[in-house]
Order: C-alpha cells, then sequence, then structure tokens
C-alpha cells in the first residue's frame, strides 16, 4: 500500500512538472480552463505550429479539433439520455432527462471561434470554440 501511495504522488508531481514545462511559466488565458458560457458549450484546443502552411494551417487543425471534441460530447450526452429511457424509474429519467436534453441540442452548424491565442515561447495556437444550446 505505501508502495502504490509513493507511485500516486510521484506521478502527480511529475504531471504538474510537465504541465509547468508546457507552458513555460507563461499565464493561459482564462477561456482555456473554463471554455463554457451562458448558453454556449465551449471547448478549448491547442495546435502546434505547423510545417507547411504556416498560421493558416495552425488555426485549421485547431478548429478541427475543436469541432470533433464538440461532436464527441455531444455523441456522449445522446447516448448518455438513450439509457436514461430504458432505465424503469420514471420519475428520476423525467429530471435527468430534462438536464440532459438542453446540453445535447448543441447546434455544431453554428459553432463559432470566440478567441484566439498564440504561446510567445511555444509557438502553440490556442483556441476556444463556442457552440450555441437550443
Amino acid at each position: 500500500m505505501k508502495k502504490l501511495t509513493l507511485l500516486l504522488i510521484s506521478s502527480l508531481l511529475a504531471a504538474c512538472a510537465t504541465n509547468v514545462q508546457k507552458t513555460q511559466g507563461v499565464q493561459l488565458p482564462d477561456w482555456f480552463y473554463n471554455p463554457n458560457i451562458p448558453g454556449y458549450v465551449g471547448v478549448s484546443s491547442i495546435a502546434p505550429p505547423q510545417s507547411f502552411g504556416g498560421i493558416k494551417a495552425q488555426q485549421r487543425v485547431a478548429e478541427l479539433k475543436a469541432q470533433a471534441e464538440l461532436g464527441r460530447m455531444k455523441q456522449l450526452l445522446v447516448q448518455s439520455e438513450t439509457r436514461l429511457h430504458q432505465s424503469n424509474q420514471q420519475k428520476s429519467d423525467m429530471q435527468t432527462q430534462s438536464r440532459l436534453s438542453s446540453a445535447t441540442t448543441l447546434d455544431l452548424s453554428r459553432t463559432m471561434v470566440r478567441e484566439q491565442w498564440l504561446h510567445p515561447k511555444t509557438g502553440d495556437l490556442y483556441l476556444w470554440m463556442l457552440a450555441p444550446k437550443q
């Protein structure tokens, strides 16, 4: 048990050190950690510098990553809602379904890039994308 605890602590310390090294002491935008705003579901994505295409290619990679994440989130929420319908607890189902139904009606055709930020040391492009809830 002591070895397991020690292993977990050392893993956490390594993860923290990696995070600090990756950001290189630069403060990331607040939206990177909290991308949701009222009425929207938000995601943030990172694209490293691209060997061809410059900043436009980097923006496209970041947008594709963000759109893929929004699509994955929508799919997971829809699957969760479907599983709730199969339960025998009607009262619980109705309450949970109403909470999920607003999140599952993301309009992925109306996604928008809210903000971009270029890391001054690594050149990584950070992108904030929003999808409206309906």
